[in-house]
């Protein structure tokens, strides 16, 4: 390990810390030598084995932490998700020599890099990223503050993304987290934004952002899945109190139907038509869901045709999409009840 600073003084302990991995020393050399007038404002560190580096960083803390991607052993990624494993939510720096999209794309969405780097690149270029990761730290630590109260989602399936002014998520609960490491339904732009697709293809969820945050009307959708019997539902819907958009995202593979009393009194149904939609959320057949229901499969399409036409959908996979948005939606209007008592 070469030389760190006196972290011992207090005017360095203030000031963020920027770790560089990195196993070839000459690098790192350069590194040190480009970046010495960063040391006025910075604690800069330096390691070359990545097993060494993951045990200063529990110790450390540092803010940011700038890697290579190929390394013996253990490359950036693996590196980077070992620090998460330990609990650091440093912003992370790749750099590579290559500039492999996939690459990139698994840097971002499985280790969660900040930025991307191909080598070589200027120590302006570095110090700029740096000077982003710091901001972007920051913001996400006053994001943290600001909605504490959300920590309750990671208790439930529900996925949550916050929004503020753009397509950048302020927030996402853990759920959300690992929808993104799916790549499937939603993925991370390298500027940062969120990337929303149906069956591989993109949507603008900038317009959509936008639109909920200048109307204050909801949108909901369906996203569809490979080898998935339903689709993902998504609802956008704005936060009064605070203006903020959010995106809730549930699977109903995961997610529990909500209760029949829940559907009853959301969709304005009658207790025999929440029971039967209830019923068919659990995955049950139209004459199964009838014989749990105590109908006849004949009066059970009966029910079905008023459900549709009370829920304005067409059809029963239209329904189901719309009973498992009803879910998030319900738990965000019981915390402001609960918030307002």
């Amino acid at each position: 390990m070469l030389p760190k600073g006196q972290a011992g003084k207090d005017e360095v302990a203030m000031r963020p810390t920027i770790m560089f991995i990195d196993d070839e020393i000459r690098i790192l050399n350069a590194l040190q030598r480009q970046l010495s007038s960063a040391g006025k404002r910075w604690s800069l560190c330096f390691e070359t084995d990545p097993q060494d580096a993951v045990d200063t960083a529990v110790e450390l803390e540092p803010d940011v932490v700038v890697c290579d991607m190929r390394m013996p052993g253990m490359d950036g990624i693996q590196l980077l998700s070992a620090l998460r494993a330990r609990g650091l939510d440093a912003s992370a720096i790749m750099l590579t020599g290559s500039s492999d999209l996939e690459v990139a794309t698994a840097a971002i969405n499985v280790a969660g890099v900040f930025r991307f780097f191909t080598k070589p690149c200027t120590p302006e270029e570095l110090m700029g990223g740096i000077e982003a990761a710091l901001a972007d730290r920051e913001r996400r630590r006053r994001a943290m503050d600001t909605f504490a109260e959300f920590k309750a989602f990671d208790l439930v399936s529900a996925a949550m993304f916050v929004f503020a002014d753009s397509d950048e998520p302020l927030y996402t609960n853990a759920t959300a987290q690992r929808m993104l490491q799916s790549g499937q339904n939603f993925r991370t732009a390298p500027n940062g934004s969120l990337k929303l697709l149906d069956d591989g293809r993109p949507l603008d969820l900038d317009l959509l952002v936008e639109k909920v945050r200048t109307t204050g009307e909801a949108v909901q959708m369906g996203l569809a899945r490979k080898e998935a019997m339903f689709p993902l539902s998504a609802t956008l819907r704005r936060q009064e109190e605070s203006g903020y958009v959010v995106l809730i995202a549930t699977d109903p593979d995961e997610v529990d139907p909500p209760c029949a009393t829940v559907i009853g009194d959301v969709l304005k149904l009658t207790r025999s038509e929440a029971s039967l939609v209830y019923n068919l959320a659990l995955g049950l057949s139209v004459a199964e869901a009838a014989e749990a229901c105590e109908l006849s499969v004949q009066s059970a399409r009966t029910y079905l045709k008023r459900i549709y036409q009370k829920t304005r959908t067409n059809r029963q996979s239209d329904l189901m999409r719309l009973v498992y948005s009803v879910f998030p939606n319900h738990l965000l209007r019981d915390r402001r009840a609960v918030a307002d008592a």
